[in-house]
């Protein structure tokens, strides 16, 4: 229409409530700025509620599909996990060694040494063995049952999308096969938890078959048990043949020392040096004590003789008597003997004296084998003490790993939970319909919600009014179901512009119907506004169809106008009265429009 239609004034019960022009109104101020964070928060909010069939359509969909494929692979494909549990005693140096280790820590010796054990237990040596011992030698699992064709179609799109990943990633999509899919499988399957502040594990496997689950379970705690004490037992058993070596070379020796010291006491003659030194001291004492006498009697008759005859040659016997002359040769004979006696005791103290310096030079000898026997025999006993530590750690290592509770064939399936998928489906359903929300809030370029219209400045941004569909072919408007009275006596809009005995525009962006609904609206709620106009807003902004209004009202639908077409409505209507107010608010059609 190229003129705006004026709308009488319609009946309402609104005409006979008591108004006072002149007095302010609840909600007249102008609403507190807007803080960017809360704004958001609205903005997201009201993206929300607009999408909230999709939404939930989105997340029971997503549901009702998670729901469906959790019952039908727990009635076809269920998988069931085993558990045994295991102690990991830790031997004294372990223990020492780790309570060093986190002494400065705020960790548990205990969970440290467990959380080796685990480490371990996670390797694929041993998943390898037990897969040998529970699959046999070929490696091969036991033939599947037939699985049925959805949960195959699954499988195989799995390892087409783990395919494509591993291409992407390595630039290979080849996969392992035969035994080292099954090892691998087995390593996936193993779930290993310690008991906090102790040396208790619990190895769990989750596997389709039951029983295997439960053989895997108490295989690979038995498995890793043989494995413990094959390590212990070779790494004992290289320093026990080491000391064994040590102590066969040292035996030698030692044998090789008393065999040489036994030779040089059957050499020498001599069986006990102490005795034998005694024995030649006493007679070194003797002799010499001999050999000294001897020679002081030798002196005493040499002295005799010189006295007796001091000028007389010793074989001149002239004037002598026979008795004399007997005593003088008796004395002589003395003489000579004394004589060779006493070099008789020189030759015999000498060859003492070297006998005992021989002697001393012996035991020198003796004593430095005794010395060295002696160090080899205390070598021995720290050899021997050393593998007996050996030995003894052996026992405890070996015994430090027990299984405590072997696991049995789980009656219940452990997944799939119905519940916990379902939940979780309807949460991806809620995610993937909030990504898609964003998205498309975030590619948009018209406006949608009321913070987008509050980016346009020059504006107040009114409250979205509410309109049922039969509102835009004139029928009266319905209350609604369960209002207040303070919401039924409510201004409609909640703006003071409306209500005036001057002229009030409301213009629509494409549909003149809901200017007119929201006119018809905006009559009935203020009884001083009995002069409204309505009609298209590009149709007003021309010259010459702009009657002058105390306020103009500018109504549109969601999504159909973008805040740059917006401003240049708002940039025309200010060229006609820069002066006049303008508000704008989103029109809600509750229903089908016909």
């Amino acid at each position: 229409m190229s003129r705006l239609e004026l709308i009488h004034d319609l009946p309402s019960p609104a005409r006979t409530r008591p108004a006072d022009p002149t007095g302010p109104r609840d909600g007249a101020n102008e609403a507190p700025r807007q803080n960017e964070a809360g704004a958001a928060i609205r903005h997201v909010a009201e993206l929300m509620r607009q999408s909230r069939r999709m939404i939930l359509l989105l997340m029971l969909g997503c549901a009702a599909l998670s729901c469906a494929y959790a019952v039908y692979k727990l009635n076809f494909s269920p998988v069931y996990r085993a558990s045994a549990k295991v102690t990991a005693q830790p031997t004294d140096a372990e223990l020492r060694y780790s309570q060093v280790y986190v002494r400065s820590s705020s960790l548990d010796s205990a969970n440290v040494i467990t959380r080796s054990h685990i480490e371990y237990l996670k390797s694929r040596e041993i998943a390898e063995r037990a897969r040998l011992e529970v699959f046999g030698a070929a490696g091969a699992a036991p033939e599947e049952q037939q699985i049925p064709a959805l949960l195959a179609f699954a499988k195989t799109a799995k390892q087409q999308v783990e395919a494509g990943l591993r291409w992407l990633n390595s630039g290979s999509a080849g996969a392992a096969a035969g035994e080292k899919d099954l090892v691998t499988e087995i390593q996936d399957a193993i779930e290993l938890r310690m008991v906090e502040s102790s040396f208790v594990m619990e190895i769990s496997v989750a596997w389709e078959d039951p029983k295997i689950a439960a053989e895997l379970a108490n295989v690979l705690a038995r498995v890793y048990r043989t494995r413990s004490r094959e390590q212990v037992a070779a790494t004992t058993g290289e320093l026990t043949s080491f000391l064994e070596t040590q102590k066969l070379a040292t035996e030698r020796r030692l044998s090789d020392l008393i065999d040489e010291r036994n030779a040089l006491r059957t050499a020498s003659g001599v069986v006990e040096i102490e005795t034998e030194r005694r024995e030649l001291l006493a007679r070194l004492f003797a002799e010499s004590a001999q050999r000294d006498a001897d020679r002081r009697s030798l002196l005493a008759i040499q002295a005799q003789l010189r006295a007796f005859l001091p000028d007389r040659p010793l074989n001149r016997h002239d004037g002598l008597t026979q008795t004399t002359k007997e005593e003088l040769n008796l004395s002589r004979l003395r003489e000579v003997e004394l004589d060779a006696a006493v070099v008789e005791s020189d030759k015999i103290v000498a060859r003492l004296e070297q006998r005992i310096a021989a002697l001393a030079k012996l035991e020198t000898r003796f004593e430095g084998l005794n010395s060295e026997i002696e160090r080899t025999r205390g070598q021995l006993n720290d050899i021997d003490a050393r593998l007996l530590e050996v030995r003894i750690s052996e026992a405890e290592s070996i015994e430090t790993l027990r299984i405590v509770d072997l696991a049995t064939p789980p009656a219940l399936p452990e997944e799939p939970k119905v519940v916990n998928r379902t939940v979780m489906g309807a949460m991806s359903g809620f995610l993937l319909a909030m990504m898609l929300v964003l998205s498309r809030d975030y590619m948009a370029t018209r406006l949608r919600t009321q913070t987008d219209l509050s980016g346009v400045s020059g504006l107040r941004v009114l409250s979205p009014a509410a309109l049922g569909a039969a509102e835009l072919t004139g029928a009266p408007a319905a209350e609604e179901k369960g209002a207040t009275a303070s919401e039924l006596s409510r201004p409609y809009l909640d703006w003071d512009a409306l209500d005036t005995d001057d002229m009030v525009a409301v213009l629509d962006i494409s549909d003149p119907r809901r200017a007119e609904a929201v006119g018809r609206r905006v009559m009935q709620c203020y009884p001083y506004s009995d002069q409204v106009h309505t009609g298209l807003l590009r149709r007003a902004v021309r010259p010459g169809n702009m009657p002058p209004s105390a306020a103009v009202l500018i109504t549109l639908g969601r999504d159909e106008l973008s805040a740059g077409e917006l401003r240049d409505y708002l940039d025309q209507l200010r060229a006609l009265s820069r002066a006049l107010p303008v508000a704008v608010a989103f029109v809600d059609i509750r229903g089908r429009v016909g």
